[in-house]
């Protein structure tokens, strides 16, 4: 499994300066250690340490000195899951989730209840925004991962957008069969409402259309492959299951994940498929 880090949306308004600490920290970064949060009727400052994959430390520190300071320790192996908020013109209040070896802890919610609520679901990798003597703007880099792939070799690699985990979401899925897998099409929302297609494979088989509930999320994929991708079953939030699609050649896969998207190979057929997780 491999993992991308990449920009996801950000909440607020458009005063102060840009920030950016995963530029700022030369790229990369190995984990987030500790967030000190100043609040009082909004969010003043946020300051954040970053562990370097070279060991060292990095620590990005945005807004001014109003509020009082709440300091989060991160243990040994504990993220950043999930970040719930209140936002306007500014940034009004922010709740992080982490989860690590001792389970999942609520910090916060630090700041006011003015604004609309928002909220991210995603490992947080860092963060970027605005600011000047209050966070007018929080944004995040998220992690997605990316599975190995499951079937053969031929084919043209193909890799569909990279989806925003809690704010890109499939629509539609259309799989063309028959004892193989012919082809995928995949309808996907992006964060900003526009609808984007990604078809690979053939047009061979015969169609069968996938329909998402609003908020349904694909949990799991099983099928089986060799050569090419021979089959796909999908099953989803909503506790509903779709397929067997195609035959009973190939060897069993199983990939239990909240499913984003699709990666792989294709020519005439799909000769290999695996997925964005999160």
């Amino acid at each position: 499994m491999t993992m991308q880090v990449i920009k996801a949306k950000s909440f607020g308004g458009t005063g102060g300066s840009p920030f950016d600490d995963l530029e700022a920290s030369g790229g990369a970064v190995a984990s987030i250690n500790k967030i000190i949060v100043r609040s009082g009727k909004f969010v003043d400052n946020i300051s954040t340490t970053y562990e370097l994959p070279s060991g060292s430390t990095f620590v990005g520190t945005h807004g001014g000195n109003g509020g009082q300071a709440s300091t989060i320790t991160l243990a040994p192996g504990e993220k950043v899951v999930g970040v719930k908020g209140r936002s306007g013109s500014l940034l009004d209040q922010i709740t992080f989730v982490t989860r690590g070896p001792s389970g999942q802890k609520v910090h916060g919610p630090f700041g006011g209840p003015g604004g609309s609520p928002f909220e991210i679901e995603a490992e947080i990798d860092s963060f970027y925004g605005r600011s000047g003597t209050l966070e007018d703007r929080l944004g995040f880099f998220v992690n997605v991962n990316t599975t190995s792939l499951h079937g053969g070799t031929g084919g043209s690699a193909f890799a569909d957008p990279v989806p925003v985990p809690g704010q890109t979401f499939i629509k539609q899925i259309v799989i063309r069969s028959g004892s193989l897998i012919d082809s995928i099409s995949t309808t996907y929302i992006n964060p900003d409402g526009t609808t984007t297609v990604s078809s690979h494979g053939g047009g061979g088989g015969q169609p069968t259309t996938i329909k998402f509930n609003p908020g349904e999320t694909i949990t799991a994929v099983t099928g089986r492959s060799g050569k090419f991708v021979d089959s796909l079953t999908i099953l989803t939030s909503d506790k509903r299951v779709f397929g067997p699609f195609g035959g009973t050649g190939g060897t069993p896969f199983v990939v239990n994940a909240n499913i984003l998207g699709f990666v792989g190979r294709s020519g005439s057929l799909i000769d290999s498929i695996g997925f964005y997780t999160s």
